[in-house]
């Protein structure tokens, strides 16, 4: 196994207003899919001090310092892995040759780490996966049908340098109906559900779930959904009408604009790859990877950070697929799709090792036991 740093060439570990519990090189160079190219991340945890918590002036909750380094505060760092965030929970269960500095009280976290894992595993892997297939499907199609021109408004029948719905007054609507349809979410029948959004249905009753707000601010709203929107809010027939159009001009606007900037922040090498294979390779290597470290922690209530399998996933990013043959687009979303089935299968399964939620009583504990103990305060359960 390769390791594409040198710890006398990274930099010492910041000043924090407290204990550093540990500090370690994350991401691709712990997975295993670093190349010489790859960035160093550096991640760590810190407990803070007494009068950091007790006080009201001193707030942060992270350190960030360059290059690619960040410290999380105990207190948000658990939270953050209490809910299963992926780039989080590797701190647990990182490699050894990527540990930097650990505080005794680091192992205090390592043995307590499987408290942090649940089925929560399936949406925030699943989710972060998604993610990544998603930047790979914009990028895809900026490659096959390269924008030639912004839009203007007369393309989507509104009057040039007329606003009809300024970007507020949809937000505001956006707004409205979502706390609308929070308000009646339970009665809402299941094929006026689909027409809202049909990927989310499974997780609208879930913790998972971002709220109607949230999924209405980044998505809008589908024009299948328009009546039923209408039937909801009163809307007149004229307003659902012009907002068809402003939300289609202004998501047309914004997609110009992304598209602008991607094409300014190119990463060269990067460039050259997606142009072969038609579709960025780091993202569909990082999707395989959260898509089999998610379905590990489902099976066996463990993770490796350093894949088993890491010298094929890396080589996705040279264009070869897992069975060596040339990877395609296509071999990339199967395989992604199918372990997303997989993971709801098991997310559902009596035999699935791991509790529905943390047991947050127990993280609780043990953070106030990690706190006091880097203070050296008394602890009730301690002699």
């Amino acid at each position: 196994m390769t390791l594409y740093f040198k710890r006398e060439d990274l930099p010492p570990p910041p000043d924090v207003p407290g204990t550093l519990l540990m500090r370690c090189v994350s991401g691709s160079q712990a997975y295993g899919m670093a190349t010489p190219e790859s960035d160093v991340d550096i991640r760590g945890i810190f407990v803070p001090t007494l009068d950091y918590m007790l006080g009201f002036m001193k707030r942060v909750e992270q350190i960030e310092r360059k290059p690619e380094t960040v410290i999380y505060a105990l207190q948000k760092y658990m939270n953050l892995a209490a809910g299963a965030n992926p780039n989080i929970l590797e701190l647990l269960f990182v490699p050894d040759d990527c540990l930097l500095e650990t505080h005794p009280l680091y192992q205090l976290l390592v043995d307590n780490r499987k408290l942090f894992l649940s089925r929560k595993v399936h949406y925030s892997f699943c989710g972060y996966s998604a993610s990544q297939i998603h930047r790979l499907e914009v990028h895809r199609r900026y490659l096959l049908s390269p924008m030639k021109s912004a839009p203007n408004r007369e393309d989507y029948g509104l009057p040039p340098g007329e606003k009809l719905i300024s970007r507020e007054q949809l937000g505001a609507f956006y707004v409205t109906l979502g706390h609308i349809l929070r308000g009646v979410i339970e009665s809402i029948p299941e094929p006026e559900i689909h027409t809202l959004y049909q990927t989310i249905v499974e997780i609208v009753q879930t913790e998972a779930f971002p709220g109607w707000e949230g999924i209405i601010q980044s998505r809008g709203l589908p024009i299948e959904s328009f009546p039923y929107v209408q039937k909801l809010t009163g809307a007149s027939d004229n307003f659902m009408y012009v907002l068809h159009r402003e939300q289609a001009y202004y998501r047309a606007v914004d997609e110009w604009n992304k598209y602008q900037t991607w094409k300014r922040q190119r990463n060269p090498a990067r460039a050259v790859l997606e142009a072969k294979w038609g579709f960025d390779l780091k993202y569909a290597a990082h999707a395989i990877r959260l898509t089999q470290q998610g379905e590990e922690i489902m099976r066996t209530g463990d993770l490796h950070v350093r894949l088993p399998d890491a010298s094929k996933v890396r080589g996705i990013r040279d264009g070869l697929w897992l069975d060596g043959t040339p990877i395609t687009y296509e071999k990339v979303k199967k395989y992604v799709v199918d372990k997303e089935v997989e993971m709801q299968t098991l997310y559902k399964s009596p035999d699935c090792p791991l509790p529905k939620e943390p047991d947050r009583k127990a993280l609780d504990e043990l953070c106030i036991e990690i706190v006091c103990k880097a203070n050296e305060v008394p602890w009730r359960n301690h002699d």
